[in-house]
């Protein structure tokens, strides 16, 4: 009878929620063992995901992009384009050196201080850059500057050695100097030479034609032909797994070419409002001549 009773009220107190305080130990350690349980195994699955989309991700990025590689690098170009890059880039910086105003530049100290002090700057800009997982990497440019502040010789030889100095960081492949210099300094210099003998031609008296189409329309030039080449490149050595969206990429070309337009014609124009005199491809006696002293006879 008394046997008979204790198994009704355990009954009715298991009902109940109750739980005798010598079954609690049990039950307390059966439910850690199901929460332990459910916890490996949840953490083994999220292991087993991590380890997987790591293993896709390098599988995608490629040997050695596990660094970050500035500018283009050099494991996403053939052998070939690397050797004709420094074909191109070294003959071209040879001759700016030996025309480079050497003689000039060691008598006067003001050039020197525009030298170094310009080619700190781009160094410090070029260090300002969006590195992808994928070799490649982005950044302004600002030779067009460079180009009109020191004249294309020694605007080649100060990105030569902002160039030099990125490699020494490690910011930058040393087999892919020659590709990256040719398309980052030496085609802008060509832009920005091209546009100033132009608008030298013309030799208009506005100074905004020449803050307009040697500074803001040679960036911008500069910028989208660079973008278009790099792509190119990438394209023909297929090493390179282009986006499925690079039909869209035409309208975010804007977006990439409007602020390296602003920021060198922003630099140039303070130049010219400012230091006209250290613009070595900038007309003084031309531009900020009075209008009553026109050569030109009046009627």
């Amino acid at each position: 009878m008394t046997r008979c009773k204790s198994e009704t009220n355990r009954s009715r107190d298991h009902r109940n929620g109750y739980v005798h305080p010598q079954n609690r130990e049990d039950v307390y350690t059966a439910s850690q063992k199901r929460r332990y349980r459910l916890r490996a195994i949840t953490t083994g699955e999220t292991r087993e995901i991590q380890n997987s989309v790591a293993a896709q991700s390098y599988a995608y990025m490629g040997p050695g992009a596990e660094e970050s590689t500035p500018m283009i690098g050099a494991e996403l170009l053939s052998p070939q384009s690397l050797a004709v890059g420094w074909l191109i880039y070294v003959p071209v910086v040879i001759w700016a050196v030996c025309r480079a105003p050497w003689v000039e530049l060691f008598s006067d100290s003001r050039r020197q201080h525009l030298l170094f002090g310009t080619v700190f700057a781009l160094f410090m800009l070029w260090l300002v850059r969006r590195d992808f997982d994928t070799g490649v990497s982005y950044h302004f440019i600002g030779m067009t500057a460079v180009t009109l502040l020191l004249d294309w010789p020694l605007a080649i030889v100060g990105g030569l050695v902002a160039q030099t100095g990125l490699v020494l960081l490690g910011r930058q492949d040393m087999a892919a100097m020659g590709v990256n210099g040719a398309l980052l300094i030496l085609l802008p210099v060509l832009i920005t030479e091209c546009c100033a003998i132009l608008v030298e031609r013309a030799q208009p008296r506005n100074p905004f034609v020449y803050i307009f189409c040697s500074g803001f329309f040679a960036a911008a030039l500069s910028a989208l032909l660079c973008l278009i080449l790099a792509l190119t490149l990438l394209w023909y050595d297929e090493r390179f797994a282009m986006p499925y969206w690079l039909e869209d990429f035409v309208g975010y070309l804007w977006l990439l070419i409007f602020p390296e337009a602003f920021i060198n014609g922003m630099v140039v124009s303070a130049l010219v409002v400012f230091c006209p005199e250290w613009l070595e491809t900038f007309n003084r006696t031309r531009y900020l001549s009075a209008p009553w002293k026109d050569d030109d006879p009046k009627s």
